[in-house]
């Protein structure tokens, strides 16, 4: 990828990394699942991932550009288990329209690497693609460090 120009990693997440923390003592689901505490974790490391990848290519001089992105409040598959009466309460963007800020991460000339692209309405949403807002627990270096290194030794595999 570091020979193509412009080349580019674009992570999927969620605005549910908004108010997530990450538990180093349950990265491995250790403690008793809960849906939304598991998945805005999930949500929250790819944040974390996007924007560690972000730096350390910027530090080695590298070209390869590492953003992220949101669909909003999208009807996909994701939703089949949800309440159908919490689900008629909010209004879904189609799932052609929730993939346009991954399609602007992943193609625009205008998307830079760290960057985070989701819908622009009111809390993000639904709308069209915009530059979206991090949650400050993403952009914490000792802990975004720390989940690098976990990951790396979890996986047997490390950043060159």
């Amino acid at each position: 990828m570091e020979a193509t120009k412009g080349s580019r990693v674009v992570t999927l997440s969620s605005i549910a990394h908004r108010g997530a923390a990450i538990d180093f003592n349950n990265l491995k689901l250790e403690s008793p699942y809960q849906p939304w505490r598991e998945y805005g974790q999930s949500k929250l490391v790819d944040m974390i991932l996007m924007l560690e990848l972000h730096k350390r290519l910027r530090a080695k001089g590298c070209q390869l550009s590492s953003l992220a992105a949101h669909p909003g409040f999208s009807k996909t598959d994701l939703q089949k288990n949800m309440d159908e009466e919490m689900l008629n309460s909010i209004e879904l963007m189609t799932a052609k329209e929730g993939a346009q800020p991954t399609l602007v991460a992943s193609l625009s000339p205008d998307a830079k690497s760290g960057q985070y692209w989701g819908p622009d309405g009111p809390n993000e949403t639904s709308g069209k693609p915009a530059l979206a807002q991090i949650d400050p627990a993403a952009l914490d270096e000792a802990v975004n460090a720390k989940l690098w290194d976990w990951a790396e030794q979890a996986t047997g595999v490390s950043f060159p």
